[in-house]
């Protein structure tokens, strides 16, 4: 049996591959519940403007849309923006079976018209939260006008983990095992995002900005992920890559104004 500072140890690095960690979440203004087919979504909709700035977290009980409230804070009066909870986080409910990446999606899609909330749109995705947005950019390509990818989860990753770091793989499915049945769907779409992402066909050659926290990972696995991330940034031939040192994995909230400003850039950027 593995020791308890073992096991941490293996746990810790887990955490930032979904998202998932134990964080005071703040709270967003203008939020209401929307409806959509099969239930409804929490969403907050605030400010004006185009692009509108859509964002998506990253999986476990902490990864609400409340992970947003500093860097919304920051872009309200500059910006249309959208953050919302999926299924089973928060009050969003969707009253079906959701272990297909595009299930989910197609429901923020729906959400989006929903709330009124007309593209193009520019996505911003957190740790798992990025591979949404990877296939939304498929799915949708002629209404997106570019994509920020915040410390992202790699479509390829959890095939490796499961064979290459079994340990660390039934660690991480044990955790979501034990969660909320409204989220267990998270760790099937973990398995289908590679086949998901290949089917949805190629990604639209817009604006890309990576953003990889330097305090994450460390020793091998440093090397690993940054290598992962390195393969995100040539997603489009308009990508860019930047290391955000004195950060952890929830870059947006332990230098939130580093997002602020990739989001600024980006705007002005689209309306060229």
């Amino acid at each position: 049996m593995p020791s308890k500072t073992t096991s941490a140890a293996v746990l810790t690095p887990v955490v930032a591959l979904v998202g998932c960690a134990s964080l005071r979440l703040g709270q967003l203004e203008g939020t209401r519940r929307i409806g959509v087919s099969g239930g409804v979504v929490e969403a907050s909709v605030q400010g004006e403007g185009s692009p509108a700035v859509v964002f998506e977290s990253g999986a476990g009980a902490a990864c609400r849309m409340g992970n947003w409230a500093q860097v919304i804070e920051g872009l309200q009066r500059e910006a249309r923006l959208f953050a919302y909870n999926r299924s089973g986080y928060g009050r969003s409910r969707i009253h079906r079976n959701l272990d297909d990446p595009r299930d989910v999606t197609e429901i923020l899609h729906r959400g989006l018209i929903e709330a009124g909330v007309e593209p193009p749109y520019l996505l911003v995705g957190h740790s798992i939260g990025g591979l949404y947005m990877n296939l939304f950019a498929r799915l949708y390509p002629d209404e997106i006008s570019g994509l920020i990818l915040i410390d992202s989860s790699h479509p390829e990753q959890f095939d490796y983990l499961r064979k290459e770091k079994p340990l660390r793989h039934a660690i991480m499915v044990t955790s979501y095992a034990k969660g909320s049945p409204h989220v267990r769907y998270e760790m099937a779409n973990m398995n289908r995002f590679r086949r998901e992402i290949e089917q949805a066909g190629p990604f639209p050659n817009v604006p890309v900005l990576v953003l990889t926290a330097g305090e994450s990972w460390h020793g091998e696995d440093r090397k690993w992920w940054f290598g992962l991330q390195k393969d995100l940034a040539s997603l489009s031939s308009k990508c860019r890559g930047k290391i955000v040192e004195s950060s952890g994995h929830f870059i947006q909230r332990d230098r939130p104004e580093v997002v602020v400003e990739a989001i600024r850039e980006m705007l002005a950027e689209a309306s060229r």
